[in-house]
């Protein structure tokens, strides 16, 4: 009996259990991001109905695992030299050592593990006979990541607001893959110099100018590199600058940066510090009046003047004949701030009445569609859901 009535069940089971799938999805589409029909098709994918152009770009999130080990060694380095511990570092994969250069000393060997431990939360740190090492959790690295991508999102939404008004949005696609929609124009050659914007790190640094060397030179001096100017000459060459690799301040002590237009239609880019910013800057002028300065975007010198004097207070313009919209660019991109990591462009197109004609695959490739759209538009089978980070 027991048998025979759970045979007759059966099929109302298995109804059931469709349906609750059925729902599931339907509640899924739903729940899409706000403006766009978010759906991933066999042959094309859906966006915006009035857009005319795609850019698809990746952010490279396992870049942030280098960056943050690097930031970690800086903050614990920065320790040690400010109480004159002469020491040697080193990384490995996911792992910090320092070697104090008199492991004698056991007082350094203390501050040399609470440095470690003190520059990075989830770190474990343990010590050695010669200074400390410092392993870096998984857990950790694994947020950065994730923070390095929602912040890189953020970013480019607020830069291409700030460089172009017909922008959408930006939309992200899967863990990494990002697509930025254009309203107009359909020609996507003409986003060339918005998307070098928008892909740009925008790290602001400065270096001391080396005087007494040939930057064309093959033998550079120690601790020198050679930079290129951000803008060619009349001629269309880069002026090259011999710099000192190391920087003492960077972008990321940028409280403000706004465009300033003069009465003749000059154009400049105004620049304030942070207090910790303003501090550094002082005391680099004041050691070295009479040198000349380069500020580099990216390891681009925008401009090299000579010190005249200490810059106090922490603000300063950086000048070169900027155009309107050159200064605007520039003050929008250090305004907002510098990307995490680098932003690969995979691909571009128009848009087919709001539609990319091809599909996009988890590793954000793109593949044009070559079949013609009325087969296209009979594929009834969701792939899966774009998400949309608000």
């Amino acid at each position: 009996m027991d048998s025979r009535l759970r045979r007759r069940l059966a099929p109302v089971a298995a109804f059931s259990a469709a349906l609750t799938l059925v729902l599931l999805l339907g509640w899924q589409v739903q729940s899409g991001a706000a403006g766009f029909r978010d759906l991933f098709r066999p042959g094309y994918v859906e966006l915006c109905p009035d857009c005319q152009a795609f850019v698809l770009l990746r952010v490279e999130a396992n870049q942030a695992e280098d960056v943050l080990i690097e930031e970690f060694v800086a903050s614990a380095r920065s320790v040690l030299r400010a109480k004159r511990i002469k020491h040697k570092y080193g990384k490995r994969e996911k792992t910090v050592y320092l070697e104090l250069l008199d492991p004698t000393d056991s007082n350094a060997l203390l501050l040399t593990r609470r440095a470690l431990e003190q520059a990075a939360d989830g770190a474990i740190v343990r010590e050695t006979p010669g200074g400390a090492v410092a392993h870096l959790d998984e857990d950790v690295l694994l947020q950065a990541r994730k923070d390095a991508v929602t912040r890189s999102v953020n970013i480019l939404r607020h830069r291409m607001n700030a460089v172009r008004t017909t922008t959408v949005d930006v939309v992200r696609l899967e863990d990494t893959c990002v697509l930025a929609l254009f309203r107009e124009p359909k020609d996507v050659s003409t986003y060339d110099h918005m998307i070098n914007i928008i892909r740009s790190i925008a790290q602001l640094s400065v270096h001391l100018v080396v005087e007494d060397a040939d930057p064309e030179a093959e033998d550079l001096p120690r601790g020198t590199m050679v930079l290129e100017a951000y803008k060619p000459n009349a001629d269309g060459v880069r002026e090259k600058y011999l710099v000192a690799r190391r920087t003492d301040l960077s972008g990321r002590r940028i409280v403000e940066a706004v465009p300033i237009f003069g009465a003749n239609g000059e154009a400049v880019v105004s620049v304030r510090l942070d207090a910790v910013g303003a501090k550094q800057l002082e005391k680099l002028t004041r050691e070295f009046v009479g040198r000349r300065l380069a500020i580099a975007l990216d390891e681009r010198v925008l401009t090299a003047p000579v010190i005249n004097a200490p810059i106090e207070g922490g603000s300063f313009q950086i000048l070169d004949n900027y155009t309107a919209e050159e200064a605007t660019s520039l003050a929008s991109l250090l305004d907002i701030g510098p990307l995490p990591v680098w932003i690969t462009e995979l691909g571009r197109g128009a848009l087919e009445k709001g539609r990319i004609p091809g599909s996009l695959d988890p590793d954000c490739s793109f593949r044009a569609d070559t079949e013609p759209e009325a087969a296209r538009t009979q594929a009834p089978a969701v792939r899966r859901q774009v998400k949309s980070i608000s």
